[in-house]
């Protein structure tokens, strides 16, 4: 059987933009209070009905999904932010560094600034998921 040969357009075959990153969370409602109340974030109205608990977090054109997984080895593994971390991380871009980590470090939430590079912090969410702020160069 002959076939027509398949034409090689890798910018149809690339992927575009991202479209969302799922995190594993530990409970939702903690979970809700800390994207939303704590970060700023706004709940995405679009979540499907799912068999396991999350939502959908609107960040910009993109999303985060947060679901608790129904097995627990899939949450992140308890850790202790005292140092630049390695490990996977969703980074947050913000206009400017210090307001941010003043008003995120008032409300009780351990930040800590990056040793590498300027206008870097870190902190964990409730789960332990790692996260990054991000301000453009001369901002923080």
């Amino acid at each position: 059987m002959d076939s027509e040969p398949v034409a090689n357009d890798v910018g149809a075959a690339t992927p575009g933009r991202v479209q969302h990153v799922t995190l594993v969370i530990r409970d939702e409602a903690e979970s809700r209070a800390f994207y939303t109340d704590v970060l700023g974030l706004t709940e995405a109205g679009d979540r499907p009905e799912l068999p396991i608990g999350g939502l959908w977090l609107q960040v910009g054109d993109m999303q985060i999904h947060l679901l608790v997984p129904p097995d627990p080895d899939e949450l992140p593994r308890a850790r202790r932010l005292d140092r630049t971390p390695l490990a996977p991380h969703t980074a947050f871009e913000v206009s400017a560094l210090g307001p941010i980590v003043e008003r995120l470090r008032g409300l009780g939430v351990d930040v800590i600034l990056s040793e590498y590079v300027d206008g870097q912090a870190f902190l964990l969410d409730p789960s332990g998921n790692v996260l990054e702020l991000n301000a453009p160069a001369g901002a923080q």
